[in-house]
């Protein structure tokens, strides 16, 4: 097993508060199977209420209570990040999460700032690799070899920290996205309530999944092999 794989189960056990053991780890070869695993060991199973209805109604309420929106207008393709006033977001976010008492994802920089970062923590850190290359073939500078990455990986982040008041995009932004994220923050509280359902449970797992491979949520399907099609190994 390799480590993206016990990554991913200590994230599931923890989620679910559950434990795989090894010989049950090294059975499961398809997400389908690990869904499977996951089911037959949760308490709190409920076939008829759902969860995620419940939020999406409780959140419609607050947007409706608080931006002044209509009902008709909040639906599963709604984006938060319209809903939600830009000045002042942040505070907004807060008072949401503390009026609903969940936990939220966190506010990120928007795609442009995020590309940024990207490009410049790349740029910078490869290009210490290539001086600290340099200093080591041409003037054979072995003890300052990591030096160069190392300060480029510290100016990146603190280049990022200096970037945090412009982080105020909600992600996932559209609704349809953002409550199977919100019943994977708050799994624990929310299915000792009202317990959980097949369908919920398998959503949360396929979030799991695809945060810890990188891939988008569409592409985990319960008949994929974790290891050989989603490349967790």
């Amino acid at each position: 097993m390799g480590l993206d794989n016990v990554d991913l189960l200590v994230k599931i056990e923890k989620t679910f508060g559950i434990s795989i053991s090894d010989h049950e780890a090294e059975e499961i070869e398809t997400v389908g199977e690990l869904h499977n695993t996951v089911w037959g060991k949760l308490d709190h199973q409920n076939k008829e209420k759902c969860i995620s209805q419940s939020l999406f109604y409780k959140i419609r309420q607050y947007v409706i209570d608080n931006f002044k929106s209509q009902k008709k207008d909040f639906l599963l393709s709604t984006n938060l990040n319209d809903v939600f006033p830009k000045k002042n977001r942040k505070d907004f976010y807060l008072k949401f999460s503390q009026n609903l008492n969940i936990e939220v994802p966190n506010l990120t920089l928007n795609e442009s700032w995020n590309k940024f970062l990207n490009y410049f923590g790349m740029i910078i850190i490869l290009g210490g690799l290539l001086i600290s290359a340099i200093l080591i073939i041409v003037f054979d500078y072995t003890k300052w070899s990591l030096v160069t990455p190392i300060l480029g990986i510290i100016l990146t982040a603190i280049i990022s920290k200096k970037l945090e008041p412009l982080r105020t995009t909600i992600n996932p932004s559209l609704v349809l996205d953002f409550i199977p994220k919100l019943v994977s923050l708050n799994y624990s509280t929310l299915s000792q309530k009202d317990g959980i359902s097949r369908i919920e449970m398998e959503s949360i797992i396929n979030h799991l999944i695809a945060d810890t491979a990188g891939l988008e949520i569409d592409l985990i399907t319960s008949d994929k092999k974790i290891c050989h099609d989603l490349g967790i190994d």
